[in-house]
């Protein structure tokens, strides 16, 4: 009995779509911006730290492109693909943070010439490329430590569907990792 009674909290949980979140945001509601950020920021947060280097930069640059994407979402700003959109703002929070640094003296080198680790760049492509219900749940287990029921939670689904969601994540990740790096 109290299995099925965990089963129907779970299958009982219905996340709001992006668009969805949006409408709300632009009515004020703070859970939706909350939960806006709770769903993204570790994606957005790992693009930005394999490209920046430093996880304390990484952390004002997410914390800087969040606000913008609320601002613009407030002024009406519409996106199809959230993460693509979120991930945009980050690539011109990345170069508003280097040429604010190079401007006011800050910065010694040249952002564009330093390298990342071959690895984590590597890492973050095939990431980047993967479908974003494979990478979610990747991320989620691997970097937000999640269990798989926190994930289910999380995504709304059963803890077989995350499961299988990342067994496949895990074969894709592996498959385009190999031909990344040959």
């Amino acid at each position: 009995e109290g299995i099925q009674v965990q089963a129907d909290i779970r299958t009982s949980v219905n996340l709001p779509t992006a668009q969805e979140l949006i409408q709300r945001i632009r009515a004020g509601d703070p859970d939706a911006v909350a939960e806006l950020y709770g769903r993204y920021s570790s994606m957005v947060w790992r693009y930005v730290c394999a490209r920046m280097g430093d996880e304390h930069a990484s952390q004002d640059v997410v914390s800087e492109t969040f606000l913008a994407a609320i601002r613009s979402l407030n002024k009406g700003m519409t996106a199809e693909n959230i993460l693509g959109w979120l991930t945009g703002i980050a690539r011109n929070k990345i170069a508003d943070f280097y040429r604010s640094r190079k401007d006011s003296g800050e910065l010694q080198t040249d952002p564009t010439t330093r390298q990342p680790s071959p690895m984590k760049a590597t890492v973050a492509d095939v990431l980047d490329a993967m479908p974003l219900d494979q990478r979610q749940v990747l991320e989620w287990k691997y970097l937000d430590r999640c269990s798989v029921c926190e994930i289910a939670e999380r995504m709304g689904r059963t803890e077989k569907s995350v499961e299988a969601i990342l067994y496949r994540a895990r074969i894709t990740f592996r498959e385009q990792y190999k031909i990344a790096v040959e």
